[in-house]
């Protein structure tokens, strides 16, 4: 994806999404990270991003591990985006996914791992920049549904 068009769609999905700071505490230092998330359930997922020091966004997706719809709808309420503690675990999981990303990925479970918050399993799936998809990132598709269904 063309850095441009990245950071574009970075500041578009900054501008339409909630937002809280944290400290993570890594070698005697602590990094400031700020993390971006939907409010409200607006779909069958929720989204989840991180940004630190001079990184890009980086891009989750946060969806039930049920195709139960009534289900998924409640359990992705329960999440509570503005839990430091848990802000802190999901960006500690997606840094973990994206340290272990390979450098080809041949199923979206490279990108993918799965996560338990409050009794429910959810599957917490990088939106990679550098994977695409008939000719489309995952970032760059997963950036403009969020974008589509909160800001316009």
């Amino acid at each position: 994806m063309e850095k441009e068009r990245k950071e574009q769609l970075d500041n578009m999905l900054i501008d339409c999404l909630e937002s809280s700071s944290i400290d993570i505490e890594k070698s005697d230092a602590s990094i400031p990270v700020t993390c971006y998330y939907e409010r409200d359930v607006m779909g069958t997922d929720r989204c989840f991003a991180y940004k630190s020091n001079s990184n890009g966004l980086r891009l989750f997706q946060i969806a039930l591990l049920s195709d139960n719809k009534n289900v998924s709808a409640v359990a992705l309420s329960s999440i509570d985006l503005e839990n430091p503690y848990l802000l802190h675990d999901l960006v500690c999981t997606g840094y973990q996914i994206i340290k272990e990303e390979p450098s080809e990925i041949r199923n979206l479970k490279d990108l993918s791992t799965e996560i338990e918050v409050d009794g429910y399993t959810f599957v917490m799936t990088h939106q990679s920049p550098r994977t695409k998809i008939l000719d489309t990132t995952l970032f760059e598709n997963y950036a403009k549904r969020v974008i589509k269904r909160n800001c316009l």
